[in-house]
């Protein structure tokens, strides 16, 4: 099944970079309680977006593995709609003031999916549902491959540069 192995595959990619991110950290010359709110951030950022993809990507697989029908999808598909509103809401509400100006626009854009995804999991097909769900893990990969890049290539530290 084609689904059940791109829900495979981006919960490994989403363990992967939490997992490389976890090494940056340790390998960086300070503490965490020593980086910038922005850096802080960015970091929980990363994390919280690998945890939702791993958790919505197993959902999905122990889903498709324990019905019958398709309906799953649109359950799920509503459930992480507004899971994902909830976590873009809480980002929005705790963004520190020295993050740059793109880095603000990701959990608006998080708060647009989200409603999108609860539509379409009111009001589409199973077959849409579906290609919704398995986009918007594709769309949290993306979002967390990002925050490492940033957390890589991004100044060390905005607050003492």
């Amino acid at each position: 099944m084609l689904s059940g192995d791109l829900l495979v595959v981006t919960a490994e990619l989403a363990v992967a970079i939490a997992g490389f991110s976890s090494v940056v950290v340790a390998l960086d010359s300070r503490a965490v309680g020593d980086w910038s709110a922005a850096r802080r951030y960015n970091l929980r950022v990363l994390l919280q977006i690998s945890a939702l993809t791993v958790f919505f990507a197993l959902l999905a697989l122990f889903l498709e593995r324990a019905t019958e029908s398709g309906a799953f999808w649109k359950w799920a598909l509503g459930a992480y709609g507004v899971v994902h509103l909830i976590d873009a809401g809480s980002f929005i509400r705790r963004q520190p003031a020295d993050i740059p100006m793109v880095n603000r626009l990701g959990p608006y854009f998080g708060v647009i999916v989200a409603v999108c995804q609860f539509l379409v999991a009111v009001l589409a097909g199973l077959g849409a549902a579906e290609t919704v769900y398995l986009a918007s893990l594709i769309f949290h990969l993306g979002g967390a491959s990002m925050g490492f890049g940033i957390l890589i290539f991004g100044r060390s530290d905005a607050g003492s540069t």
